[in-house]
């Protein structure tokens, strides 16, 4: 039965894409698209993006290297990721960043059935892969769509491109804490659990593709403009009922789906309601992320953090994102919601996956609050660093290798300073962190303020797959850890002269005024 879920799941998920993809561009013909919303396959970011999915799958071959797994899993992840992300990019910039959300849902539910299918061997590691490639792929595209430009279509392209994102983590996350449920207690087998939530998630993309044509969009306020998506909540709920009867016996599994689609209402709510407000009491004003709404998400992943092992905590976050994907286009503030709520659930898959290493770790302990205060001022500091330079030319391609080498190199100082302890800690900032304030067109642009949000991903999955190749460097002497943050920092330092000697600021991106 799990071949035909997973099959099943790579077809719907193709037929999503198409639809949503190849369907007539009819905005397009009557409106030519501006310089900066057409595709950046010219730009050196953009062959760099072109260029990664290969790169990474061949940097990764030695299949005995100390870095990655055994198998190539990973590797095999970053490509299948990788090509997926520009799949999805094509789109998002074919429809100038009118295409439904349920595409990218749709690719990465048929991306992360690959794994399960053909690299049994080293699944978990691909998976992980897999959501590592279709970050690191968009990334560079997301940087050359001129982000600091405050043209609606651009917006939209690169919210769509960082949704995108989001949820190819929080898929590949859920389907690795399917395959990590305890085999005594399960009513199916392990990738089985998997292979149901890949399912349902390519189904609830389709759903809410069809849900986009269907239900009346209603421009009157109030509580008729949340009528879709409450519409949809009601249909996904029964969807999930019949799995929890037929595929899978569990009925705990329609409990935290009915949570996880009803939270994304309360907390759009919440958004439109303190946006309202803020327009109307100064319609100049910076647009906060209300504390309520992100309460609101996270109530429902605690609810959830214990339900099947830590998988209900997952399906939880696949339905917000189901929910979410019936809006035509989302607001920064709501993809920034999206972003937090996979964060949340990258540390699940952390602390189940170093469960053994962390044994007697607690967060009650100095340790454990630096890596808290460090994890929350990390995304801010980075997108500082980042989006204050050019995405043009060379200065564009230095600027890519800052972010990378700042995405691996501050997560494994921290660790190594501090320890095991401070890495679940660090997790739990990264996902405050995410939740920065936000500006509209009086301040930081909406697609700059998603670059926090961008670097929360990128930390958290390169803790969730290189942790276990650091934590054994923690035992080394002080002298050997002070030499190598010698090492690191200098690095650190290299990649920002190299990326200041090249790079210019970018009009109007005071990432710093953001946060």
């Amino acid at each position: 039965m799990e071949r035909i879920l997973l099959f099943a799941s790579l077809l719907i998920g193709g037929l999503v894409w198409l639809l949503s993809s190849l369907r007539p561009a009819t905005v397009q013909a009557a409106n030519p698209a501006p310089a900066e919303t057409m595709p950046p396959w010219r730009n050196p970011l953009g062959k760099i993006a072109l260029a990664l999915p290969i790169l990474g799958f061949l940097v990764t071959l030695p299949t005995n290297h100390p870095l990655f797994s055994a198998g190539h899993g990973l590797g095999s992840g970053f490509l299948i990721g990788g090509a997926a992300a520009l799949v999805t990019a094509w789109s998002v910039f074919r429809q100038r960043g009118a295409i439904a959300l349920s595409a990218p849902l749709g690719i990465a539910c048929a991306a992360s059935a690959l794994p399960l299918l053909f690299l049994r061997g080293s699944v978990v590691d691909a998976l992980i892969g897999v959501a590592i490639g279709w970050l690191a792929t968009t990334f560079p595209l997301f940087l050359a769509t001129r982000t600091d430009s405050e043209n609606a279509d651009t917006s939209a392209i690169s919210g769509t491109l960082v949704a995108g994102v989001g949820f190819a983590a929080a898929i590949c996350g859920l389907a690795a804490l399917g395959i990590w449920r305890d085999e005594l207690t399960p009513a199916l087998a392990r990738t089985t659990w998997s292979a149901v939530a890949i399912l349902f998630g390519a189904v609830g993309s389709l759903m809410a593709l069809i849900a986009q044509y269907v239900l009346p969009k209603d421009n009157a306020s109030g509580i008729k403009t949340l009528m879709p998506t409450l519409v949809f909540a009601a249909v996904g709920a029964i969807v999930m009922k019949l799995f929890s009867v037929k595929i899978a016996p569990e009925p705990r599994l329609f409990m935290v789906t009915l949570a996880g689609l009803l939270a994304w209402p309360a907390a759009l709510w919440l958004l439109r309601d303190a946006r309202a407000r803020d327009a109307a009491r100064n319609p100049q004003s910076a647009l906060g992320l209300p504390p309520l709404a992100v309460l609101v998400i996270a109530a429902g992943f605690i609810a959830a953090y214990q339900m099947l092992q830590g998988f209900g905590a997952g399906i939880f976050v696949l339905a917000l994102f189901l929910s979410a994907a019936v809006g035509p286009r989302r607001s920064g503030a709501e993809i920034s919601l999206l972003l937090f709520a996979t964060t949340l659930m990258l540390y699940r898959v952390f602390a189940t996956r170093f469960n053994d290493d962390l044994k007697g770790v607690v967060l009650t302990d100095q340790y454990a609050l630096f890596g808290l205060i460090f994890g929350a001022l990390l995304p801010g500091i980075m997108a500082s660093l980042v989006g204050r330079r050019s995405s043009a030319g060379t200065g564009g391609v230095l600027t890519l290798i800052l972010a990378g080498t700042l995405a691996l190199i501050a997560p494994a100082a921290i660790v190594l300073l501090f320890g095991g302890k401070s890495a679940l800690a660090l997790l739990l900032g990264l996902a405050l962190g995410s939740v920065q304030l936000l500006r509209g067109t009086n301040g930081t642009s909406p697609g700059l303020s998603q670059l926090p949000g961008l670097f929360t991903l990128a930390v958290a999955l390169a803790l969730n797959q290189f942790t276990g190749k650091i934590l054994p460097l923690t035992e080394m002497t002080r002298l050997h850890k002070v030499q190598l943050l010698c090492w690191l920092v200098a690095g650190v330092v290299a990649a920002l002269v190299l990326a200041g000697a090249t790079s210019r600021p970018s009009k109007g991106t005071e990432i710093g005024d953001a946060q």
